[in-house]
């Protein structure tokens, strides 16, 4: 097998000993002129392939011109193989030697009662990433913290006390202005499900868990709709797991005066609600939907709606 480098762009393959054939036809005198286009690269120190050697096997290519290359067969069907092979080489070969990428250690992690020993996966909403530590802070039970993806801005969002939780060795799942999560112990040993706010504030526990159903959860949660669904690695009727969901309790409605206006907020993540607001109380009362409907916000369905005598 020989391979000619044409300077006009067209590199043409051929079996030494087949009989010339009319260009674009195989050896049965059938049309069949196969073109391969494809963007020519130019790959530094390459040089021509010797005749009689294996394009493939010496791991170099011809240095192509910047034109299109054209490239017809014309010793029949058996020597199609090397086509798929050539376009192989000519797709995958890097055009230049790939640099190595930038490691940045964004923070170090301190021991005693600082946060430490970080486990599961990280959240991320905005610039902000959310995690926590399975040990560490003023009890040594773990902490919940953020930081900003440059590194800067480490915040302490909840410090475990042992009776609230202790351990949260699964991720935290972000909903809206909200950080789910579990704790593998808490008070009298349960584990937990607990809620906190991106800011720190309204921490709260969800669920303290008894033997029956289930103990030491280490899987994430997941959402759909206003329902957490877990799993716990232990406990249960057969003390060897157990899968639970919780339902979330009703949102909780901001109302904000701002100047002529009233501005009510509650979290995205409790679906399946409307707002709804009446003029009188007393019984009968007609609810009618406010419109228009909320705007997300911060991670807030927010409603604002302009302050009236009734």
């Amino acid at each position: 097998m020989k391979t000619h480098i044409n300077p006009n762009s067209e590199i043409r393959i051929g079996s030494t000993g087949d009989p010339p054939v009319p260009s674009g036809h195989w050896p049965d005198g059938r049309d069949r002129t196969l073109a391969l286009k494809t963007e020519a690269r130019k790959i530094p120190g390459a040089f021509p392939v010797p005749s009689g050697g294996s394009p493939l096997g010496t791991g170099q290519w011809p240095v192509l011109p910047t034109k299109m290359a054209t490239a017809t067969s014309e010793s029949g069907i058996k020597n199609l193989f090397l086509l798929p092979a050539l376009l192989a080489g000519l797709g995958l070969m890097p055009a230049a030697r790939v640099t190595a990428q930038t490691f940045t250690t964004l923070y170090n992690f301190g021991g005693n009662f600082n946060p430490h020993n970080p486990e599961g996966g990280l959240v991320l909403s905005g610039n902000t990433l959310y995690g926590k530590t399975t040990s560490g802070g003023s009890s040594g039970h773990g902490t919940v913290f953020a930081v900003n993806t440059d590194g800067s801005g480490f915040t302490l969002l909840h410090d475990f006390t042992g009776g609230d939780g202790y351990a949260p060795v699964a991720g935290l799942l972000l909903s809206g202005n909200t950080l789910y999560g579990t704790t593998v112990g808490g008070s009298s040993g349960a584990a937990t499900v607990f809620a906190v706010n991106t800011d720190g504030m309204g921490f709260l526990v969800l669920h303290v868990f008894t033997g029956d159903e289930g103990n030491s959860p280490q899987g994430d949660l997941i959402l759909a709709g206003n329902t957490l669904y877990g799993t716990t690695m232990f406990g249960g009727t057969n003390g060897t797991g157990t899968v639970f969901s919780i339902a979330l309790p009703p949102p909780q409605l901001a109302i904000t005066p701002a100047g002529a206006d009233v501005v009510l907020t509650w979290p995205v993540s409790a679906t399946g609600f409307t707002l709804q607001s009446a003029t009188n109380l007393i019984s009968p009362v007609f609810w009618s939907t406010v419109s228009p409907g909320p705007v997300v916000v911060s991670g807030q369905n927010t409603v604002t709606n302009p302050i009236s005598g009734t």
